[in-house]
């Protein structure tokens, strides 16, 4: 989602090319999320051929998300001294340093590697583990950075659509359907409150995958267990998370750093139940105001979500009114964080390769650049 938004943002004032590293995997649905302004590039995941387009296409400036991206632009622009390369971190580092044998070249190519990159951006000081491996040399080139996020004017979802009745309660969870992002034990605790309430509560699971299929049948028997997994327009799980009363992200998913649910949550005004891993703790509580967006899980000492924890906090959203409106009330506060034009401003001043202690600046307005800088200032629209 953060290419999808990247690349829509800058493609209206730039010209922007998406290349898949991996081009065995792929989504119709996020495709279709791409402005037509985006060119999306053949792929065949080759390092020549994506060399072949830089030169080409005069591409002067490369911004890779996640190992297998960077990894394949590290090979192909060998030789290109004049690209500037900005490497995105998003927690897959954390997962590699554990698992070294998901990619054998990991271990051989990964110092050269951050070397090689202009500048990097990570979402998290967790993702900062890998300069630990690494010795990074120079570590002014890395800075974190949140993501950023226009609010959509998406409608609401019907409840009927479900079969849920105005008036009964709703949880609901949006992720990739995998079983580290703790669907299951959502559902568990689900269906435990509604024992305990004896009351109908619904949960409603937003995501596509295998994983999601399993679970549906699994529950079947559950009518206030309901799946969301197919989609005909962009961004329509936004539709869905309207509905919800609380949204959930019970997650202990290795690479979890700075998750687009929350930032969405949070943007609708969801209050939220999320687990301390990566830097959810600071997505939904301000140290500065002391003001929190919902309520925080810890893992346990395996790294998993305890159900009963879940359960106990669905209970205080569902019973303690004065403490659900007051994390309702402070989610604008939190979301305040996440606004696009900071995270973008930022991105393109890295793009432009400015000097940190440069006097030039790039303003946003409207959503759309006003530059001063002479380089951007030709006829022809750069890359």
């Amino acid at each position: 989602m953060l290419v999808v938004r990247l690349a829509n943002f800058f493609a209206a004032t730039q010209d922007v090319y998406v290349y898949n590293a991996r081009p065995w995997l792929w989504n119709k649905q996020i495709l279709n999320m791409f402005s037509l302004n985006v060119r999306i590039l053949n792929s065949s995941g080759n390092p020549e051929e994506l060399r072949d387009y830089i030169i080409e296409e005069k591409i002067e400036v490369i911004n890779s998300h996640i190992w297998w991206s960077d990894k394949i632009v590290y090979k192909a622009i060998q030789g290109l001294e004049k690209v500037n390369w900005i490497l995105s971190m998003h927690g897959c580092y954390e997962n590699m340093i554990e698992n070294p044998d998901i990619d054998q070249e990991f271990s051989i190519i990964i110092k050269d590697l951050m070397h090689k990159a202009n500048h990097i951006i990570y979402a998290t000081s967790k993702n900062t583990k890998i300069f630990d491996v690494i010795k990074l040399k120079d570590r002014d080139k890395a800075q974190k950075v949140y993501y950023g996020y226009n609010l959509q004017s998406i409608p609401p979802k019907s409840k009927r659509l479900l079969n849920i009745p105005e008036g009964e309660f709703v949880f609901g969870l949006v992720s990739r359907a995998i079983k580290e992002k703790g669907w299951e034990e959502s559902i568990s605790a689900v269906i435990r409150l509604n024992n305990i309430m004896q009351e109908c509560i619904h949960l409603i699971l937003v995501g596509h995958g295998n994983y999601a299929q399993e679970l549906r049948e699994k529950y079947l028997e559950y009518p206030y267990i309901h799946f969301v997994s197919e989609f005909t327009e962009p961004s329509e799980w936004i539709g869905w998370l309207k509905i919800f009363d609380v949204a959930i992200l019970p997650t202990y998913f290795v690479s979890e750093s700075l998750p687009n649910s929350i930032i969405e949550y949070l943007a609708y005004n969801k209050p939220v139940i999320a687990t301390d891993i990566g830097d959810i703790k600071h997505m939904i509580y301000s140290e500065k105001t002391h003001k929190s967006a919902g309520i925080l899980l810890n893992l346990n000492e395996d790294r998993r979500v305890e159900v009963e924890d879940i359960v106990q906090a669905m209970k205080i959203m569902l019973t303690d009114e004065t403490k659900y409106k007051e994390y309702k009330s402070h989610t604008n506060i939190l979301f305040e964080q996440f606004q696009m034009e900071n995270f973008a401003q930022t991105y393109f001043s890295l793009y432009l390769n400015f000097d940190k202690n440069s006097k030039e600046l790039v303003t946003i307005e409207n959503f759309e650049y006003q530059v001063s800088s002479p380089r951007l200032m030709q006829s022809d629209r750069r890359r």
